[in-house]
């Protein structure tokens, strides 16, 4: 059993990763999507989950943007709730959910470039968050210590790992130094398949590093000069290069799955592994397209590195995702090698009505497969 289950997430990523044997069933669940998606997709394909008997061998955060982590929080908010001693003065009573067994997840000192850094960056963005008006953070939040509510994103990554800590699920146990790096880590074998870290690496949270840096020099300028505090880059670029990159094989098939990585890291982690050919490419059964389809984290040249049978994009036209450029680069690369693929859309956006429309799909080589309205995710199924 392969399969890859795209949860409808909107205009974030949520993904179930399925494997094991009939009589013996394990998952991966790669983020949680945004507000919402828990609700009203993700918890009831996770109870068909636990019906089966399913084991969730780790739950995956690929980073802390909250497009990605918020659905996370509030499947551990579940758990808690369903703790013996938890108090259940609830609206509704606890959903099954799958046993966990572990989470994949860098802690922000490690996303912020390392431990003298982040508590810097902490204090900086505590010092922005009592100054604005911020969006709740969910119900789930580790102990105040004398700081203020972080900036969200960084303070829901720190909510989750407190919740996996006191629902004592292990933490990067099977990681060396309990980080999910490419340096650090040898291939990880599951109840079947094996598991390459191809992101992030040694080299991209230097620069990530560096780019912390030059932030915090801004905020301090900011700061002791009466101006408002410099914000984060409004692409949360700092977050998305730290993303959590894995290539999944079993039985001859392949997944990659990219969070909101830049293909050109995504790229440098592959060659790092030994992992691209002698012409400098990898072909994969399934690719989550890279930060849901945005031709900032992927060029017409990554796609020609790397490519597919099928194509997976989580978007929903919000923050113009997925970029039609980006869709007529995976088509034309497609159509230059002879290849015939699929793409797999969570929904249906301008940009794919275009690429439709400029490009017909028996004329090009491919097709196109929606989630239906109402289904809760589309399954790639990758059985042999």
């Amino acid at each position: 059993m392969l399969a890859l289950d795209v949860v409808q997430a909107a205009f974030g990523d949520c993904l179930v990763l399925r494997y094991g044997s009939p009589d013996r069933p394990r998952a991966l669940l790669i983020d949680g999507g945004p507000s919402g998606t828990w609700e009203h997709h993700l918890r009831p394909v996770l109870a068909g989950l636990a019906e089966r008997g399913t084991v969730i061998d780790a739950v995956v955060l690929s980073h802390i943007d909250n497009d990605h982590v918020t659905g996370l929080l509030d499947l551990f908010e579940e758990l808690a709730r369903d703790r013996p001693g938890a108090t259940a003065d609830r609206q509704a009573p606890p959903a099954s959910v799958p046993r966990i067994r572990a989470l994949w997840h860098n802690a922000f000192s490690l996303a912020a470039g390392g431990m003298d850094i982040a508590p810097r960056v902490r204090e900086a963005l505590a010092s922005m968050a009592a100054t604005e008006t911020l969006p709740r953070v969910g119900r789930i939040a580790p102990p105040v210590t004398g700081f203020a509510p972080l900036r969200p994103g960084v303070a829901e990554g720190d909510a989750l790992q407190w919740a996996a800590t006191s629902l004592r699920i292990p933490i990067n146990d099977r990681f060396a130094d309990a980080r999910v790096l490419l340096d650090d880590t040898p291939s990880l074998r599951l109840a079947g398949p094996r598991v390459d870290v191809v992101g992030p690496g040694e080299a991209i949270l230097a620069k990530l590093r560096e780019e912390w840096l030059r932030w915090l020099a801004r905020h301090g300028r900011d700061v002791a000069s009466g101006r408002r505090p410099s914000r984060v880059a409004p692409d949360r670029s700092v977050p998305n290069l730290s993303s959590i990159v894995l290539l999944v094989r079993s039985r001859g098939r392949s997944i990659l799955l990219t969070g909101d990585g830049r293909g050109d890291h995504v790229l440098d982690g592959l060659r790092d592994r030994g992992l691209l050919d002698p012409q400098d490419r990898l072909h994969v059964d399934v690719l989550k397209v890279p930060h849901h389809g945005s031709s900032r984290n992927a060029t017409p040249a990554f796609f020609r590195s790397v490519t597919a049978t099928t194509y997976a994009i989580s978007a929903d036209g919000r923050y113009g995702n997925p970029d039609a450029e980006c869709l007529a680069s995976i088509v034309d690369a497609a159509r230059a090698d002879g290849r015939l693929i699929e793409l797999v859309l969570t929904n249906e956006t301008d940009a794919s009505r275009r690429l439709v429309a400029e490009r017909p799909p028996a004329e090009w080589g491919y097709s196109v497969r929606v989630l239906a309205p109402g289904e809760h995710a589309v399954t790639i199924d990758l059985a042999p």
